[in-house]
């Protein structure tokens, strides 16, 4: 199978290269009219492309960084999947975990760009989790335009939780279970990444 990747993404050209190459002959490329160059000479010289791949979106920033707590296992795999297609992805599996990766990046100069916490989760829950994150950020004295993008994932879809998840700190919430097309969603809506337009 020959196969064409067209992403503008070094990160995640790489990585989709790299796990593609082990279904066939793999090209990767950066640019739309490189891209349509090798496909038109692939089809002038009867080999064409079996399959072409390309970015639906781009990271607004270079390399989004994101944290996942979920103590849901399969919840956690299933986020972070979808997730490692995105950006550099950590997943852990409680709120005490979260904050302690959250802290350590920032005081390495490597903050998290988006947090994904499931509400529910032992030693500290999510709400309690967010409330810590957004007091730390607070201590620090980091710019409100600066401050981590925080997605609440919950199993409840009642008034008070999700006001709760507000006054604590949160930019929004997907409700379990949740679809790859709604977090890209959530995502563009809070400035993280941008639909790629023009011709496919």
């Amino acid at each position: 199978m020959k196969i064409l990747i067209v992403d503008d993404d070094l990160f995640s050209r790489d990585k989709l290269r790299r796990m593609m190459s082990k279904m066939g002959e793999c090209v990767a490329v950066a640019d739309e009219n490189e891209a349509f160059q090798f496909f038109k000479e692939a089809l002038n010289k009867g080999t064409p492309f079996d399959l072409v791949l390309k970015r639906l979106f781009y990271n607004v920033i270079d390399t989004l960084k994101i944290l996942i707590a979920d103590d849901e296992i399969v919840s956690r795999n299933k986020m972070q999947k979808l997730m490692d297609k995105i950006g550099d992805c950590l997943a852990v599996e409680s709120g005490k975990e979260a904050l302690y990766a959250f802290k350590q990046a920032f005081l390495e100069d490597k903050p998290f760009h988006l947090v994904m916490l499931d509400i529910v989760m032992p030693e500290r829950d999510g709400i309690e989790t967010l409330t810590e994150i957004r007091a730390f950020e607070e201590e620090k004295k980091v710019p409100q335009e600066k401050r981590v993008k925080v997605i609440m994932v919950t199993a409840y879809s009642d008034k008070k939780n999700i006001v709760k998840c507000i006054r604590a700190g949160c930019d929004d919430y997907i409700k379990k279970p949740f679809k790859k097309e709604m977090i890209i969603k959530k995502m563009v809506k809070q400035g993280l990444i941008k639909i790629k337009s023009g011709p496919a």
